[in-house]
């Protein structure tokens, strides 16, 4: 049996294993956010029509999606989505966007002009209004 006290030196490994465990128990903080795609025109799409729709960091050129969720059957819209995303991976410094896309059998036939501003700074948290335009052929 081990005695009740222990010395100083061996609690530390102790300690420090708790400390690693404990950092590693803290995992994503899921977040959803809820937005609506809005054509420029009803859609008209064949069944197998996929739409796309991210959440980036618009802060920077290559900008890393933090989420990101496809539907089918899509209907003429406005096209309401969900996005769960990882509430940790949010930066109130940063800029995040919304894209919307809609492919075709891989061939892109809508797309969103620009990201719209989400999350931080003075964009809505909820509730955006994803525009989309056809794309031109």
């Amino acid at each position: 049996m081990l005695p009740l006290t222990l010395g100083r030196l061996s609690l530390l490994p102790l300690l420090l294993t708790l400390l690693v465990l404990g950092a590693c128990a803290s995992g994503p903080r899921f977040a959803t956010l809820d937005a609506r795609v809005v054509p420029e025109a009803p859609l008209e799409v064949p069944e197998d029509a996929v739409l796309r729709v991210t959440l980036a960091d618009i802060s920077q050129a290559n900008a890393d999606i933090i989420a990101e969720s496809t539907y089918t059957r899509l209907g003429s819209g406005p096209l309401t989505v969900a996005l769960r995303y990882d509430a940790n991976a949010i930066d109130t410094d940063r800029a995040y966007g919304l894209r919307a896309e809609i492919r075709v059998a891989g061939r892109l036939t809508h797309a969103s002009p620009e990201p719209v501003p989400v999350l931080t700074g003075d964009a809505p948290s909820d509730k955006a209004e994803v525009p989309l335009e056809a794309t031109r052929r």
